[in-house]
């Protein structure tokens, strides 16, 4: 070699016979080293601080894949050196050592051509593979040993929970993850002609009969709950608000009915309060649900255990919500500041929606007696006047007016005219109001008007339109002009149009007559509307109705 021909012109002939020697310096570090992919070092890094200390690297750089060392040189210096890695990569992370002590990287390949591991290396693996990271042994095995198997124990802690399984009850509207499951029922006042479907729930059109849209009747409901561990759960339930369970049936077991005792009525409270066990006891019962299977419980809606209190005059539709409650009494958990448990008990939000007829009564107005159009329609206890003026006893012609009765609400309204009586009573000689003086002197003769249509029924919502200028909504007073286009009328659309009551104002005296009278709804609230006119025996007031052509 080159080598040794420059030593043989040196030193002589003699050094030809003289073998070359190659000298190196090792250096023995005892501390570890992360082997695996560039993501999965880094990530094993970040994870365990205390490592990042021992190997020398000050932080992680997530944005540029690579790590800061901490580095300190022989004088006791120090300085920051930034490393790069290469992704999807097998890299060596070790501490490097000599003038200069710092954490360092290098490709595995490299490594190993240079360096040697004297310990098998704790190589991190990237999170979801499933695979777990070889890891040295705490103690060195016995000499004598020839093998040695290391078992890693894995144990799942599996929270009481039951799924709620919302296909079984028809349902379309499922719950989120995390969020708490809605059932909806519905109670109508007035049961119309119907017919009834799977499931409790009644439809409003049958054939040959009343086309109402939609369910109108759905009080029970069956709830069923899965569970989906492979491990048993014991759980027991409870109901808020005005709702019932009337049975719970699971496989294989016989049926538990806790209101089926003969005779037992359920009390009346309030909605507010909480559903105590039943002196059988069954409501309180502990149920024990095996894995993967079910328990289904039928919950029954009770509007009657709501206050009546609560309705309001002008209200069609009330809303009342309930809770069922599933506890599981064998576990224990962190308790709010009202006692409430936080995580194991479950909750099932139950919305009834009860419906009444509701109606509303709307004057067709007359130019000479209403000079300021009446926008308003008199709806449960409010008030509109129907005024016939002055008429003559013995006129030749008949004075009518009109009032149109609409049903606001969904279901039908079953109606039925009735006149609200009062006693005549005398005025008093002074401090009486005008108002309070016509009250007192004014004849109450219900004779004296008389009614085309005193009872019917009524279906709804009533065809109606948006008055211009304000969201009110009013029967049409009148058809449409000629002139104006007209849509192709739907099928049983007639059905839906208001009623229009035609009243005849007959007097037989010179007196002033005001008459109140009520219309009377099946299980839903009166409309009053009071008859004002007053008789005449001057032959001016001989009655004559205009129209307007």
């Amino acid at each position: 070699s080159e080598f040794q021909e420059a030593m043989v012109k040196l030193f002589g002939s003699a050094a030809a016979s003289c073998s070359i020697l190659f000298c190196h310096k090792q250096l023995v570090s005892e501390s570890p080293a992360v082997v695996g992919t560039s993501e999965a070092v880094l990530g094993h890094l970040r994870e365990h601080p205390e490592l990042m200390h021992e190997l020398a690297i000050a932080s992680i750089d997530d944005e540029c894949l690579g790590f800061v060392a901490d580095g300190t040189n022989g004088k006791g210096e120090k300085f920051e050196k930034h490393f790069t890695l290469s992704p999807h990569e097998q890299y060596v992370v070790y501490r490097k050592t000599g003038w200069e002590v710092m954490g360092c990287s290098k490709p595995l390949d490299q490594f190993l051509h240079e360096a040697e591991l004297h310990e098998p290396p704790t190589v991190a693996e990237p999170k979801g593979t499933g695979r777990t990271a070889p890891r040295p042994l705490a103690e060195d095995p016995d000499c004598g040993l020839v093998a040695g198997l290391v078992v890693d124990c894995v144990g799942d802690c599996i929270l009481p929970r039951l799924i709620v399984d919302k296909s079984s009850s028809g349902e379309g509207a499922a719950s989120g993850a995390g969020s708490e499951p809605v059932f909806k029922f519905v109670h109508s006042a007035v049961p119309p002609p119907s017919q009834r479907v799977g499931g409790g729930a009644t439809l409003g059109t049958v054939p040959s009969a009343a086309q109402i849209p939609g369910v109108v009747s759905h009080l029970m409901r069956q709830i069923t709950f899965t569970n989906p561990t492979v491990c048993s759960i014991s759980c027991s339930f409870c109901m808020e608000g005005p709702f019932r369970i009337r049975e719970i049936v699971q496989a294989g077991r016989h049926p538990v009915r806790p209101h089926a005792r003969e005779g037992f009525q359920t009390k009346l409270r309030p909605a507010t309060l909480q559903s105590k066990p039943s002196d059988d006891g069954m409501l309180g019962q502990v149920f024990v649900i095996a894995g993967s299977e079910t328990v289904s419980l039928q919950v029954e809606f009770l509007p009657d255990l709501a206050p009546a209190e609560e309705w309001s005059e002008q209200q069609a539709e009330r809303v009342l919500r309930g809770t069922l409650f599933v506890e599981y009494p064998d576990c224990s958990a962190e308790k709010a500041d009202d006692g409430t448990d936080l995580q194991h008990q479950q909750r099932v939000r139950l919305v009834g929606i009860t419906r009444r007829p509701l109606v509303a009564v709307a004057v067709v107005p007359h130019a000479a007696f209403d000079r300021k159009l009446q926008t308003e329609r008199a709806v449960g206890a409010q008030l509109v006047t129907v005024e016939f003026g002055y008429v003559h006893v013995e006129g030749s012609t008949t004075r009518r007016r009109s009032i149109l009765l609409a049903n606001v609400s969904c279901i039908p309204a079953r109606w039925q005219l009735a006149h609200v009586g009062r006693k005549r009573r005398a005025a008093p000689a002074m401090g009486a109001t005008l108002a309070e003086e016509e009250e007192f002197r004014a004849l109450d003769d219900k004779d004296a008007f008389e009614f085309d249509i005193t009872e019917g029924e009524l279906l709804g919502p009533s065809k109606d339109g948006v008055l211009p200028g304000s969201n009110q909504r009013q029967p049409h007073l009148w058809p449409p002009p000629p002139g104006v286009a007209r849509r192709k009328p739907l099928e049983g659309e007639e059905h839906y149009e208001p009623t229009k009551i035609s009243i005849a104002f007959r007097p037989s005296k010179n007196e002033l007559y005001r008459c109140r009278f009520r219309i009377q709804v099946e299980a839903g609230p009166g409309v009053d509307f009071i008859c004002r006119g007053c008789g005449s025996y001057d032959e001016e007031d001989d009655a004559l109705d205009l129209e307007e052509a």
